[in-house]
């Protein structure tokens, strides 16, 4: 019940379904739990619907620097149209990544929209003494960061949350209305839309291949009646292992 609500009639559902998890999720990591202030430098880890998410909300909320990070160089020019300033690919640098990072002066805010042990490391490694890392990609059971207790003693510290913070009801609404008008600019997460449509009666299981290039799809689902009214739908998605989340 706490995520059922009424959304301004004007909103075309097509199009605002991706507010419901990857937006609310990376942009609310970015305004409400890790608050970037202006001028900041931030760096996301993940150019996937969440990462992106984050590299919006980092720009509303006024960085200089945002840097993006993916192994998928496809992503490059996405993540630029979303707000990010600098992108690297890890597998082109000499040296690793937290210490090019920090050669520059570290990283006020650091996202992890992955999960993966290696980057959490990385990130919490590549912050300023004073920097935060904010935990939105879900890793693997038993994932953890490796901090030792003289870095948290410099200031640094590690945040994590749920849906960006928002209460999903009045914040679904909220970015909504702002998607209205015009202020998330989010429609380029979308790359593709599949109509499903269910011809009998019986249970069918949908496998899609996630490929490198797609961040987000949209599935529209359209199934014929059951005569007892159950409609019982299996989705299968399996994301390419070089795709972030």
């Amino acid at each position: 019940s706490l995520s059922f609500l009424k959304l301004n009639p004007k909103a075309d559902l097509k199009n605002v379904g991706v507010i419901g998890c990857a937006v609310g999720t990376g942009y609310g990591s970015a305004v409400n739990i890790a608050r970037v202030h202006p001028g900041s430098k931030c760096a996301v880890w993940g150019m996937g619907a969440v990462g992106l998410s984050a590299i919006l909300g980092c720009k509303q909320a006024g960085a200089e620097t945002i840097i993006g990070v993916d192994i998928n160089p496809d992503k490059e020019s996405i993540a630029k149209q979303f707000g990010c300033t600098r992108f690297i690919n890890p597998k082109n640098i000499d040296e690793s990544l937290e210490t090019l990072l920090q050669s520059e002066g570290g990283i006020d805010y650091a996202f992890d929209c992955i999960g993966n042990q290696h980057v959490l490391n990385t990130a919490y490694n590549s912050l300023k003494p004073w920097g935060s890392l904010t935990v939105i990609g879900l890793g693997s059971k038993g994932s953890k960061i490796d901090v030792k207790v003289a870095e948290l003693v410099k200031g640094r510290y590690v945040l994590g949350g749920f849906f960006g913070n928002y209460k999903p009801r009045k914040g679904n609404q909220e970015l909504v209305e702002k998607y209205l008008n015009g202020s998330l600019p989010i429609d380029g997460l979308i790359t593709h839309r599949i109509l499903i449509i269910f011809n009998s009666l019986k249970s069918k299981v949908i496998e899609v291949m996630i490929f490198p290039a797609i961040y987000q799809i949209v599935f529209s689902v359209a199934p014929v009646p059951h005569p007892k009214g159950r409609h019982i739908i299996g989705l299968i998605v399996k994301p390419n292992q070089t795709n972030s989340r």
